[in-house]
């Protein structure tokens, strides 16, 4: 899939020696399937990888999808490739939010297409079927619509990068309060510079971890971009007092992301609340 920087200190700090890593789970005589869009230095990588390893290389070409329709409750979109369907057109809704999803959903199918070379039946009506079932807690949920209330654990600049697209395109002209906490040892700043500027307000806490970052630390990298902030230690707390200035006005949105575990708690407070 998609790779980025993250779990540095184990993987590697080059995308190329993330990859390297991640190659590991290539076995002899297979078929590997890579996402798409990936930064320079990764494909070769991994081409050398399948060529050691006498696989069969399928880049899930992103050119082969066509966005029909995208929004809050996901995206509908066309696919048209060789590798599935004799090239004939299908259509396709996925329930997950950002255009990366699309990305994520054109592996899949090449996915799909690679089993059933492999012997696997897997019908075109299966296929349509499992996309529009998705679910994916904590990644760009939509877990209330009025008002917005989205939850995301986007903690890597891969994931920050991949949550601002989906702010920018999706809640342009809403007001937008964020509640933010991360771990200590990712790449704060970066993930922030990414996000932070979109939003009108910022709570900033400190996940349940013990590799979390004070709320204080990371509400003084947030008023560094000049967007108002304060810190909350209670995070059902934070909730509520975000939620208040959400329902202050008529189109505004809540966005809450950061570390899994962060958003693991959050995601009970406000399922809770509903």
């Amino acid at each position: 899939m998609s790779i980025s920087l993250d779990h540095t200190a184990i993987l590697g700090d080059t995308v190329e020696k993330i990859a390297f890593e991640k190659c590991g789970i290539i076995k002899d005589g297979g078929t590997t399937v890579l996402y798409g869009e990936q930064p320079e230095g990764v494909f070769e990588v991994v081409r050398n990888t399948v060529n050691e390893r006498h696989n069969e290389l399928m880049v899930a070409q992103t050119s082969d999808i066509r966005l029909i329709s995208s929004g809050l409750e996901g995206s509908e979109f066309a696919f048209c490739s060789e590798v599935l369907n004799e090239g004939q057109e299908m259509n396709f809704r996925i329930p997950l939010i950002g255009e990366h999803q699309l990305k994520n959903a054109a592996a899949a199918l090449y996915t799909a297409s690679a089993l059933r070379k492999n012997g696997i039946n897997i019908s075109d009506e299966s296929i349509q079927r499992g996309l529009s079932g998705t679910v994916f807690p904590a990644r760009l949920e939509l877990l209330q619509k009025d008002p917005v209330i989205l939850l995301d654990g986007a903690h890597n600049p891969g994931g920050a990068a991949a949550l601002s697209s989906a702010v920018r395109e999706n809640l342009e002209d809403y007001d937008k309060t964020a509640i933010v906490g991360m771990l200590a040892d990712k790449d704060v700043k970066t993930a922030l510079s990414l996000l932070v500027p979109l939003f009108d307000r910022v709570i900033a806490v400190s996940p349940d971890n013990p590799r979390a970052m004070t709320a204080e630390e990371l509400a003084g990298i947030v008023s560094s971009y000049g967007v108002s902030v304060e810190s909350e230690h209670d995070l059902s707390a934070a909730y509520h007092k975000a939620l208040a200035y959400t329902k202050k006005t008529d189109h505004s949105a809540l966005v809450m992301f950061g570390s899994l575990y962060l958003a693991a708690d959050l995601r009970k407070i406000a399922l809770a609340d509903k």
